[in-house]
């Protein structure tokens, strides 16, 4: 059961990695955006949308909107680099997980290595004790058998000795 949990925390880690990854992918893209629009505008692209205003309010509110878009960027660079950060610390735990998990692997196969070793030593053994066992069946079997014969001569000696006269004690 540990190991079927660790594996399915690396399995949801994973889909975690993948789902950063697509994340950074699409800052990427945006910020990739971005910088196209800016290289579009030239070295003095914003000095132009500034100075080109028609008036001083017009110029006030596109500085307004550069303010805005600035955020944006500010946000879409700090989000990137969260997203790194995070992305680099998840792969790095994954991979931790990883070795963890093979190493857990490993421990297991050896112990069904031994266990099967074990298995193995025991079959022997109860073939043995069996082998034993059927030599000492045997030899009581043998030991009775000659243990009645003793008593059955033992009988007859008893009967001969019951039926042989006695000889008279000589004065």
């Amino acid at each position: 059961t540990n190991l079927r949990a660790e594996e399915r925390g690396l399995r949801e880690l994973r889909q975690e990695t993948t789902r950063t990854e697509r994340q950074l992918d699409e800052i990427t893209e945006r910020w990739a955006g971005r910088l196209r629009a800016l290289y579009k505008q030239g070295q003095y692209g914003v000095f132009r949308l500034l100075f080109s205003a028609e008036s001083v309010t017009d110029m006030v509110r596109r500085m307004k909107y550069l303010k805005i878009i600035t955020a944006q960027d500010r946000t879409l660079s700090d989000r990137y680099a969260v997203t790194v950060t995070d992305l680099g610390k998840k792969q790095t735990t994954l991979e931790s997980r990883k070795a963890a998990l093979e190493k857990s692997r490993s421990r297991i196969r050896a112990t069904e290595a031994a266990i099967a070793d074990e298995k193995w030593r025991q079959r022997i053994l109860l073939a043995r004790l069996r082998e034993e066992k059927e030599g000492y069946l045997t030899s009581v079997r043998e030991l009775e058998t000659v243990s009645a014969r003793l008593q059955e001569l033992i009988n007859q000696l008893s009967k001969r000795a019951k039926a042989a006269p006695k000889p008279s004690p000589s004065l």
